[in-house]
């Protein structure tokens, strides 16, 4: 998966290897929904979908589990209840806590969040209508797939934009709007460097040889909302 630019969400290779060389046993922990670690996952949430072009504020619902690791402080493996104004979403996240710490380094998020839809809830879309195939070439569909890539484009550490260079199969389904799920995106790194600012993905030429994730997503369209895109249950390798 793509990870994420910013110190809030991913660590150091030092303190990735601190937290491999010293983890010890999972156990059960109970945590308050006012917890400062609780908290803390939920701020990394809201910034992390953000980074995605997702502004919908998320609120924490409830703690489903909660489990702590002794890892040179304490590691906490989080499975939240959150609400957005129109879905509830179950989130899955890691809060390293070493309070003896400043700065960001005091409390960290290990790695990037993991949300979906709470298929139980009456807040997500209603589905109207079967999935369908539909040609990768359709409008519609392509705005969906731009959006995605910019998105992931804006998650992956790289020096050099990526572009879907081919689309195995998309389908489309009548939910509250229309949802777009894409199977094998191959993204393809491009000549084009990102710290070159804004471009056209059509005039970069992909790398010879060529440097391609296969990527698998969802784009939820909603033509009403302020962001009437989202990117969700996306994965990349």
């Amino acid at each position: 998966m793509f990870a994420l630019l910013g110190v809030t969400l991913f660590l150091s290779l030092a303190g990735q290897a601190s937290l491999q060389l010293l983890a010890g046993g999972i156990s059960d922990t109970k945590l308050n929904l006012d917890d400062p670690n609780v908290l803390f996952a939920v701020d990394a949430i809201n910034t992390y979908h953000n980074l995605l072009g997702d502004s919908e504020n998320r609120t924490l619902v409830d703690i489903i589990s909660a489990k702590s690791q002794v890892v040179a402080g304490t590691l906490y493996h989080l499975v939240l209840k959150l609400k957005t104004s129109s879905q509830v979403e179950i989130c899955k996240v890691e809060v390293w806590s070493r309070p003896w710490l400043s700065g960001y380094e005091a409390t960290q998020v290990t790695k990037d969040p993991s949300c979906k839809i709470d298929v139980d809830t009456t807040l997500t879309p209603k589905i109207t209508g079967g999935s369908a195939l539909i040609d990768s070439q359709n409008p519609e569909v392509q705005k969906a797939l731009m959006f995605a890539t910019d998105s992931l484009n804006k998650m992956e550490n790289s020096m050099y934009y990526r572009k879907p260079v081919k689309v195995e199969e998309v389908k489309s389904q009548v939910v509250s709007g229309m949802a777009y799920h894409f199977t094998g995106v191959h993204m393809a790194a491009t000549s084009c460097l990102k710290n070159g600012g804004a471009v056209d993905l059509k005039t970069c030429s992909v790398l010879d040889p060529a440097d391609t994730r296969i990527c698998n997503f969802d784009v939820w369209w909603q033509s009403w909302e302020a962001v009437p895109y989202k990117l969700t249950n996306y994965q990349c390798q």
